[in-house]
């Protein structure tokens, strides 16, 4: 994945880059003037039509990074100060709530907000925060790779000349398709299916297609609830086809190479070793400030309810626990004002 070229793709556009408000500046600083400079430089590079043009699936973060980013840029030196931390959140953002999105095959299209805690907080596996923080979070990271062959195999099938898409694109199109039609597209991906199989014929010892089929058919005798539709099926099994080779040939290192890049810019980022609980997703008092001041923005102080909404807008959520260890630390940098116990009593000042 190239960043740049992938930031411009998903989250800027040109109005954004040539605003009057983002392009001045008050003063000679160089460092402002060449990330300012830079920004629109990834227009140019686009036109090698050999790059990779990434497709935003989630345009509901891509409306909030515009409004975080352009409030960032008013200001040039919280901009200058904390550009790094947007674009870095931005990124995890995006693409933890894509694999989330993925691992759904197309059944969910929403924001799944992930619970964090506070880096000083003691964690019990009953938290929230280690039940639906990163445990949850790597489960749908470790097929990240499984997902974006299956993708790319689905989409050498158009409709009407255009691509498939992802998952829910697939589902949308489908359902919008006269029967015969629908019928013409299944057997498409079953062919797509065979194909692929077709072509995989070194696998690890003792393993074969035999046995990936019968995997398949355990996982659906399992989850007959919740996969009924035809279209759904022949998705999930393409996919765990595409699985079984990875786990199951020596392609293995590629595919861990892809996913592990990830989950180590995680770990650099927003995650804490917590001995026996492994990995916990985590904020520091630095990024939790940073975040509610773009929560804040240009108001004077919101109300303690509507910052727990804004960062959930914005795929944080947090645990009773972790909000009452957040509500002291505002209390004793003195941005709370309380005027009783009650969230809509109490409200955040804006951070200076």
């Amino acid at each position: 994945m190239k960043p740049l070229a992938f930031f411009y793709d998903i989250f800027l556009d040109e109005d954004t880059l040539t605003s009057e408000k983002l392009i001045s500046s008050k003063n000679d600083n160089l460092f402002y003037k060449l990330i300012i400079d830079c920004l629109p430089e990834l227009k140019t590079k686009k036109t090698n039509t050999k790059d990779v043009k990434y497709e935003n699936l989630l345009d509901s973060i891509k409306k909030q990074f515009l409004i975080d980013f352009k409030f960032l840029a008013s200001n040039e030196e919280f901009f200058l100060k904390h550009v790094e931390d947007l674009f870095k959140y931005y990124y995890f953002f995006y693409l933890t709530q894509l694999s989330q999105r993925l691992n759904s095959f197309g059944n969910q299209n929403k924001i799944e907000p992930i619970y964090f805690s506070m880096e000083w907080e003691v964690l019990s596996k009953s938290r929230l925060a280690y039940q639906y923080g990163w445990k949850k979070l790597s489960y749908s990271l470790n097929d990240l790779f499984s997902h974006a062959v299956t993708i790319e195999l689905l989409n050498y099938i158009t409709i009407d000349g255009i691509k498939l898409g992802d998952y829910v694109n697939i589902k949308e199109k489908f359902n919008q398709l006269p029967k015969e039609n629908q019928e013409e597209l299944l057997k498409k991906i079953e062919e797509i299916s065979s194909f692929y199989t077709g072509h995989i014929t070194v696998l690890n010892a003792g393993e074969n297609w035999e046995n990936c089929e019968k995997q398949i058919s355990e996982y659906f005798k399992n989850n007959d609830y919740k996969y009924s539709e035809d279209i759904t099926i022949k998705l999930i099994s393409l996919f765990k086809r595409v699985k079984y080779q990875f786990d199951n040939s020596s392609r293995k290192g590629a595919r861990d190479k892809y996913d592990n890049w990830f989950v180590t810019f995680c770990t650099l980022n927003y995650l804490k070793k917590r001995g026996p609980l492994g990995n916990t997703t985590v904020l520091n008092q630095d990024l939790l400030l940073f975040l509610t001041k773009l929560c804040v923005g240009n108001e004077d102080k919101i109300r303690l309810n509507q910052l727990w909404e804004r960062l959930k807008q914005r795929g944080l959520i947090f645990d009773e626990v972790s909000k009452t260890e957040i509500i002291k630390l505002f209390e004793k940098i003195n941005l709370l004002e309380k005027k009783s116990d009650s969230g809509d009593a109490q409200y955040i000042k804006t951070i200076i």
